[in-house]
């Protein structure tokens, strides 16, 4: 049986300071029927190497938004590579 929550998954890969980085975001149907956005580092393949978060976020927010909140203030988007559509 296929989770629920799988039918809501978006997942990015993208480049930042030379690092890669997978940009997962979730609907959790199962337990709080919340969007959950999580960032992990990975390699080039989008493989995780490490599963404990860079970044957390609880709620709905888009990928983009996901992402320039990671990179901080002193960043712009334009420092990021990927297809973050």
């Amino acid at each position: 049986m296929v989770n629920e929550c799988e039918q809501y998954e978006r997942k990015e890969l993208i480049k930042f300071d030379d690092k890669f980085f997978l940009v997962s975001r979730v609907l959790l149907t199962e337990t709080t029927n919340d969007w959950e956005t999580m960032i992990f580092a990975s390699n080039s393949r989008g493989e995780i190497d490490n599963w404990s978060e860079e970044y957390v976020y609880n709620g709905y927010e888009s990928i983009i938004d996901t992402v320039i909140r990671f990179i901080g203030k002193d960043r712009s988007l334009s420092d990021v590579e990927g297809d973050l559509d």
